[in-house]
């Protein structure tokens, strides 16, 4: 059990001299304004989970106890949750040596025709990784083709598979396959229309137009995803996405989309990072118009025209 594993990490680290020390964690939420009452005066029942931090001469510090067999050394579940320093009796907040992120990277060679030839890339880093590392090991080759076509039709319900999936484990994490998309692209005469794959859409996973109370983030999200698309010789854009950056109320973090033309490509960068945080009411239609950003049709088309 964690226990034992955790007494185990000391005596090793201990034995190697290395003066380990013992961490309680907690899974209080990591919005501070929810752990005040709690963390003020410290509660046991509050912190379950027992760590072994070791801090080293560049005072770096790293926490173990809560990962698995997959996960690369670093990753921690319990970053920035309230934690009890066992030798001082005082507070700490662990800080993960990495964030758990996905980011992704999606290649796309538009055809007059409209056919495209796309390649996608995606990176995992932190619990992200552990979970894609655990599930991909022990996928039976019926479940790894069932996992190959989950992914073409993430891209598009036509898209048919032109490789393998292959994987990396080596941190961080990487997945990669290549996939045809037959007509993906609608040609009208000298024009041509389709829309982005995937990308960040509804990041907050917002219910409501309107809230009487607060809005809580959970968990920070470390999402991007970059588009390089190679436009058909004598074609350039028409329409395109525009840039913004928008900084959450609240500290609750930052949301950017840069768009750039040249040399026959479009290149598209979509990147959230996102911190727990509560938003309070007021501030709620800030988080609407980001949505509504992110997900109205214009985020997403593209209008080529021929030269």
């Amino acid at each position: 059990n964690t226990t034992d594993r955790a007494v185990l990490l000391y005596a090793m680290l201990d034995a190697a001299g290395l003066n380990p020390r013992f961490m309680l964690a907690s899974d209080l939420p990591r919005a501070d304004e929810f752990s005040i009452p709690v963390t003020t005066v410290l509660q046991r029942k509050f912190f379950d989970t027992i760590l072994v931090a070791v801090t080293s001469d560049k005072k770096e510090t790293i926490y173990l106890g809560d990962s698995g067999q997959y996960a690369a050394l670093g990753t921690l579940a319990h970053a920035t949750r309230p934690a009890i320093n066992l030798k001082t009796g005082k507070l700490e907040i662990p800080q993960a040596g990495f964030p758990d992120a996905v980011e992704t990277r999606i290649t796309m060679n538009i055809a007059e025709s409209g056919h495209v030839a796309l390649s996608k890339i995606m990176g995992f880093s932190g619990t992200e990784f552990e979970k894609f590392h655990e599930q991909f090991t022990q996928f039976t080759p019926e479940e790894r083709r069932r996992a190959h076509q989950d992914l073409l039709s993430q891209i598009s319900q036509s898209a048919e598979d032109a490789s393998e999936v292959t994987t990396s484990f080596t941190h961080p994490g990487q997945l990669q396959f290549a996939a045809n998309l037959p007509a993906y692209a609608t040609r009208n005469g000298n024009q041509l229309y389709f829309n982005l794959p995937e990308g960040l859409g509804n990041l907050l996973n917002l219910q409501a137009s309107h809230r009487e109370s607060p809005f809580y983030i959970q968990k920070p999200v470390h999402r991007a995803f970059q588009y390089e698309i190679t436009l058909p010789k004598n074609w350039e854009p028409a329409l395109i996405p525009e840039s913004f950056r928008t900084e959450l109320p609240a500290g609750a973090g930052v949301v950017e989309v840069r768009v750039l033309t040249e040399n026959q490509k479009i290149i598209i960068t979509q990147q959230a990072q996102i911190n727990a945080a509560i938003i309070p009411p007021g501030d709620y239609d800030k988080l609407l118009e980001l949505n509504n950003r992110l997900t109205e049709p214009s985020a997403r088309a593209i209008l080529l025209r021929k030269r």
